[in-house]
C-alpha cells in the first residue's frame, strides 16, 4: 500500500513540473515546440490522470491549438510513433 501511495505521489508531482513546462509555451515558437523534444512534455501532461487539477479539456485543448494546430492530437500521436520506430540510417558514400 505504502508503495503505490508512493508511486500516486511520484505522479502527482511529474504532472505538476510537466504543467509548468507547459506554461512556457507562450514564449516558445511552435517551430521550436514541434522540432525539439518538447512534444514529449506534451505526450505526459496529456496522458497524466492528475491533469485536470492543474489545466482544464478546454484550456488545454486551446493552447495546443494555438501552438500546434487544429491537428494536434494527429501532431502528438505522430510524434509517439516516431518515439517508437528506430531511427533511419542511411549508407556512407565512398
Amino acid at each position: 500500500m505504502c508503495r503505490l501511495l508512493g508511486t500516486f505521489g511520484r505522479e502527482k508531482k511529474a504532472t505538476e513540473v510537466y504543467f509548468e513546462a507547459f506554461s512556457l509555451l507562450g514564449l516558445l515558437s511552435p517551430e521550436l515546440v514541434k522540432n525539439s523534444t518538447f512534444p514529449m512534455v506534451l505526450l505526459a501532461l496529456t496522458n497524466s490522470p492528475h491533469r485536470t487539477k492543474y489545466i482544464s479539456e478546454k484550456e488545454l485543448e486551446a493552447k495546443l491549438t494555438e501552438i500546434l494546430g487544429a491537428n494536434w492530437r494527429d501532431f502528438l500521436y505522430e510524434y509517439k510513433k516516431k518515439l517508437k520506430d528506430p531511427p533511419q540510417t542511411t549508407q556512407e558514400i565512398d
